[in-house]
C-alpha cells in the first residue's frame, strides 16, 4: 500500500532549493538572539549567477580553481567530495554548501557540471582564453533553465510561474541591484521569477 505521505515531486528538489537559496541570498550579519528582518541586507545578487560556485572567479578567488588548469573548479581527491583544506574545512564559495552531506554533494555535482562544460568548450575548438567564460555561460544557462522550467513549477505551480514570468517580461518587476559592484541591471528572466516568488512567499 502506498503511504499517503509520499508526494509526486522528486526527492532531490528540497536540496536543489537549498542550493538556489544559498545562491541568491546570504546574511552576513552578526548572530544575535533577535534580529529585525527589515534591517537585514542580502549579500548576494539575486540573479542565479552561481556566485556560490564561482566566487570572484579565477583571479579573485584562485583557491577555488585548479592550479594547473584554472578554467576548471577544484574538486576533492578521487572526485567524490568537495575540496577541503588540511583541517577538513571545505574550500567552497559558500560555507553553507558544506552544512551536510546532501548539500556538499549537490555542490560537488555543480563543480563537475562546470568542468564538463570546460572539456566540451575545448572539444568545440573555443580559444583557450574564452574557455572559462564559455563553460560558465553554459552552466548558468542550464541551471537557470532548470530553475525556471522544472523547479519553480514543481514548487508553486505552472500558473503562478507564468504570471510572474509575464510581470518580469513586461517590466512591472523593478531591476535588481547587485550588492557586490553597485551596478543596477535587470536580472535574467529565471532569476527575476525566482526572486519575485521568494519575495511573495515572505509576504513581500
Amino acid at each position: 500500500m502506498r503511504a499517503q505521505s509520499l508526494g509526486q515531486s522528486a526527492a532531490g528538489w528540497p536540496i536543489f532549493g537549498q542550493f538556489v537559496a544559498h545562491d541568491i541570498t546570504a546574511d552576513r550579519s552578526t548572530l544575535q538572539h533577535y534580529v529585525d528582518p527589515r534591517g537585514l541586507r542580502n549579500a548576494r545578487a539575486p540573479q542565479l549567477s552561481l556566485e556560490c560556485l564561482y566566487g570572484d572567479g579565477p583571479v579573485g578567488h584562485p583557491f577555488l580553481y585548479q592550479r594547473d588548469d584554472p578554467a576548471k573548479l577544484l574538486i576533492g581527491l578521487n572526485g567524490t567530495d568537495v575540496p577541503c583544506n588540511a583541517e577538513g574545512v571545505a574550500i567552497v564559495g559558500d560555507p553553507r554548501n558544506d552544512s551536510h552531506m546532501l548539500m556538499s554533494q549537490m555542490h560537488l555535482a555543480m563543480l563537475k557540471v562546470h568542468n564538463a562544460f570546460v572539456d566540451d568548450a575545448r572539444r568545440r575548438g573555443i580559444p583557450e582564453h574564452g574557455v572559462f567564460e564559455a563553460a560558465v555561460r553554459e552552466t548558468r544557462w542550464h541551471y537557470q533553465w532548470t530553475v525556471l522550467q522544472e523547479f519553480l513549477p514543481s514548487l508553486v505551480g505552472q500558473p503562478f510561474v507564468d504570471e510572474v514570468r509575464a510581470e518580469c517580461l513586461d517590466g512591472s518587476v523593478p531591476p535588481t541591484g547587485t550588492a557586490q559592484v553597485g551596478v543596477r541591471r535587470r536580472p535574467p528572466l529565471s532569476a527575476c521569477a525566482a526572486s519575485t516568488i521568494a519575495g511573495r512567499d515572505r509576504g513581500g
